[in-house]
């Protein structure tokens, strides 16, 4: 058996990683590096315009819209970090260590969600919400409370909140599922020692359970800040950022300065410092993590 050497093994691995690579770098790096320098330059979408340096930068520190859509996404990073991680977790500890029965069917229906694309669920709760034929008010006037009907999304005071709704109802069922797979990993053993010890459930949850996820909930934040911040194919579906621009996000209004506005350069730029965003959400999540561990 002829035993390769470790420059002939190198040259291997590069092959096998050479298809993948060049995928990355057609759709991911080399259009992330034309959009840094798009950004550079005063452009409209037809001829390149003047060089302007940083100056579309400079220019998103004055602009209202953008910094009203900052303070959207950061409500939908807490909502994203809190409600779908906690109901998730909680749905995962009563169908774990409880004794319910169809347990299989429950997992599967809290995860039915995750097979429909986000612009697929803005559409559907845009149905559901809908103020005149929407099942939400529809069921609003059935238990005789007709006064609580609202123009769900057509109101500023609760549009932000409903489409909040959407990426918990969303985004929850995953998240059961990511804790369930962890707790089947945690020794039995573990919970049978502490109820000897006289360990009821609740300090179970706090002494076992949770200290056996912490890679799980690691995972879960991540994922949760990168959906939060790239929730907009879910926005543009149900209100399209309205009303007004009470649930605009950078990401869609980067899309939109990019295209209805066709100033290609300063969509550029807002999305370009949208991805550098999320990697630094992203590292700090995990540097957080890595040194709690």
């Amino acid at each position: 058996m002829v035993r390769k050497t470790p420059v002939a093994m190198a040259w291997t691995m590069a092959l096998f990683l050479l298809p993948g690579l060049a995928v990355y770098a057609a759709f991911f790096l080399i259009p992330a590096v034309q959009g840094f320098l798009y950004s550079l330059y005063d452009w409209e979408g037809y001829r390149m315009g003047a060089f302007i340096g940083l100056e579309n930068y400079r220019k998103m520190a004055s602009d209202e819209v953008l910094k009203g859509s900052i303070v959207n996404i950061l409500y939908f990073m807490v909502v994203y970090a809190t409600l779908p991680v906690a109901l998730g977790l909680a749905c995962a500890e009563i169908l774990s260590r409880g004794r319910v029965r169809g347990s299989l069917a429950i997992r599967i229906v809290y995860y039915l969600p995750q097979i429909f694309n986000l612009t697929a669920v803005g559409i559907l709760f845009r149905w559901v919400l809908h103020p005149d034929y929407g099942i939400l008010n529809t069921v609003v006037d059935w238990f005789g409370l007709g006064g609580l009907r609202r123009p769900w999304l057509g109101d500023p005071s609760t549009a932000i909140h409903a489409v909040a709704a959407m990426t918990v109802w969303f985004m929850f069922g995953y998240v059961m599922v990511i804790f369930f797979a962890g707790m089947q990993r945690i020794p039995a053993s573990l919970y049978e020692a502490a109820m000897l010890d006289g360990a009821g459930p609740v300090r179970q949850f706090r002494s076992i359970t949770l200290p056996s996820l912490r890679n799980e909930f690691t995972v879960i934040l991540i994922l949760m800040l990168i959906n939060a911040l790239n929730t907009y194919p879910m926005i543009a579906a149900a209100t399209e950022g309205g009303p007004g621009y009470a649930t605009m996000v950078p990401a869609l209004y980067g899309f939109r300065v990019f295209s209805y506005q066709s100033n290609v350069g300063y969509g550029s730029a807002i999305i370009d410092t949208l991805v550098v965003a999320t990697l630094v959400f992203s590292m700090g999540v995990y540097v957080l993590r890595e040194r709690e561990a």
